[in-house]
């Protein structure tokens, strides 16, 4: 990623983060891929901190500036859910929730917020990334 992308995509983190009622979030940009090399995009938050490290695929700048935003919005909805997720994790972690429910957990929150995004991303400017 360049340094004007860079620029450009923190920018519109900005924006679209003061528009979903995240303006008191810090918002990072990693410089590394996400982990999962099938995501478009991941957000990593701070745990007791309103910090979040935001990483994108290098297919990202080649999406439709539709699917940039709905991508962006699926991030940022995450982080509405940041305290919930670490709580959860750390029953799974102390044994008192099975992988198996876990996993569950996993695939049906993303499924969720995931259309949170759909619908929210429709309402939120389209980036204007050059």
């Amino acid at each position: 990623m360049t340094k004007k992308q860079q620029k450009q995509i923190l920018a519109y983190l900005r924006e679209c983060a003061n528009l979903m009622a995240l303006r008191d979030w810090v918002l990072i940009l990693g410089s590394e891929p996400p982990d999962d090399a099938a995501a478009a995009a991941s957000v990593t938050p701070t745990w007791g901190r309103k910090h979040a490290c935001f990483r994108f695929c290098s297919d990202f700048w080649g999406f439709s500036r539709e699917v940039q935003r709905e991508i962006v919005c699926h991030e940022l909805v995450h982080l509405h859910f940041a305290a919930m997720v670490k709580w959860f994790q750390e029953l799974e972690n102390d044994g008192a929730i099975t992988n198996h429910a876990g996993r569950a957990f996993n695939m049906n929150f993303e499924y969720g917020i995931d259309g949170v995004a759909d619908g929210w991303s429709r309402v939120l400017p389209l980036p204007k990334f050059k």
